[in-house]
């Protein structure tokens, strides 16, 4: 053997008598203390900040006894829940009566007027201008479905010759949901509501699941509880991820960027929209519910030989009127104008007659402090009081 050969034959005898995993095992190691910096750090921060996160947690659904005992107060058999006044008709009560019954209002907290006294509402408002009574059957988390259901359960008692509909778009979400924490999991409601679904072009019923204040206690099965799934849209429609090992998982999980994205544009989930990222408005079926629902409510109320009034009411969320500003159209307020305008509804856009008297950022911040302030409520009332007046009703 040659010199050149033996050099090449000692080369490939020390080669072999390196341990292959040598090779190997640095960057595996790296890998490894890289995974588990990563695994602990994701660990400490999720556990750190849960509150500020959504996450999918069969528990967190479950009624406990403290929650049990505040939802008996706020159950409805017919209408998952409700807000009760020692009122003649179980309306918000006002600081006074003109004896002269006019409009009926029904919707969901912006009709009911959140976060203002009785007196500050923009019915009240709207009762001065009009010198005539104005009812407010407004009520706290509801969907347009319950508010139209609503309106039935009252329409043995009431005559008003005209009854307004309160659309706040982001009810579109509401009305595909059964368990309210399943739409809202941070949700002050934990209660079932009843749903409309929609098959041949009809309406059907699905009653609250809930039908007495004693079955209650069935909320505290989680079992029960994923069965209310079947027929709510946001049963993990997210694909939330759980609060468990891999918590790295979850920095792969695209819903919980979007919950950081929208908290960083100062539009985080809260209960009024639990869902920023999600527009059902760009959903089919979904529009074609609403749109059904709205059909229902002016259908009944024309066979009551009543007025029926849809009015879009303008929010902060979403910064509705400063969206109409911008030229952008707010959310599925044109869709809803549209349908009304094919059907010969009368529609009013109180979103864009908002916008028409606002002129900076800080003026919308003046009229809604969450839901509208008291001078938003005033000026909601001055814009549907000018409408009334355009259509010159003989009533």
């Amino acid at each position: 053997m040659d010199q050149t050969g033996f050099r090449r034959l000692s080369k490939t005898r020390v080669h072999k008598m390196i341990p292959p995993s040598r090779s190997v095992f640095f960057p595996i190691l790296t890998l490894i203390l890289v995974a588990g910096v990563i695994e602990v750090t994701s660990a400490a921060l999720f556990t750190s900040f849960r509150d500020r996160f959504t996450f999918f947690d069969p528990e967190s659904y479950v009624l406990v006894d403290e929650d049990m005992r505040q939802m008996k107060n706020s159950y409805d058999s017919t209408l998952g829940w409700d807000r009760r006044y020692k009122t003649r008709y179980g309306e918000r009560p006002v600081p006074r009566l003109y004896g002269d019954p006019f409009i009926a209002t029904f919707g969901d907290s912006y009709t009911h007027c959140d976060q203002v006294e009785h007196h500050e509402t923009w019915q009240v408002f709207l009762a001065e201008r009009l010198q005539r009574d104005v009812y407010n059957f407004g009520s706290g988390g509801y969907g347009t479905d319950q508010a139209y259901l609503k309106y039935l359960a009252k329409l043995e008692v009431l005559g008003t010759p005209v009854v307004i509909f309160g659309i706040n778009l982001e009810n579109i979400s509401r009305i595909v949901n059964v368990y309210r924490p399943f739409y809202a999991p941070h949700t002050g409601i934990r209660l079932t509501k009843p749903r409309f679904l929609l098959k041949g072009g009809r309406l059907e019923l699905l009653p609250n699941p809930i039908g007495s204040v004693s079955d209650l206690v069935k909320l505290k099965d989680p079992e029960y509880i994923e069965s209310l799934g079947r027929h709510d849209w946001w049963f993990n429609s997210d694909q939330l991820p759980q609060l468990k090992v891999p918590y790295s998982a979850i920095l792969l999980n695209k819903q919980m960027w979007l919950q950081l994205y929208y908290r960083w544009r100062g539009e985080g989930a809260d209960d009024r929209d639990p869902r920023p990222w999600e527009n059902l408005w760009k959903d089919r079926k979904a529009v074609d519910l609403m749109t059904h629902i709205l059909d229902a409510f002016v259908e009944k109320v024309r066979s009551e030989e009543a007025l029926p009034l849809l009015v879009i009411l303008p929010t902060q969320k979403h910064h509705l009127v400063g969206r109409v500003l911008s030229g952008i159209d707010p959310l599925g307020a044109e869709l809803v104008l549209k349908h009304c305008q094919r059907a010969g509804y009368l529609c009013f856009d109180g979103i864009s007659a908002v916008a028409e008297r606002v002129e900076s950022q800080e003026q919308i911040d003046e009229l809604f402090r969450g839901h509208a302030s008291v001078v938003g409520n005033e000026m909601i009332a001055a814009v549907i009081h000018e409408y009334l007046e355009s259509l010159d009703l003989d009533l």
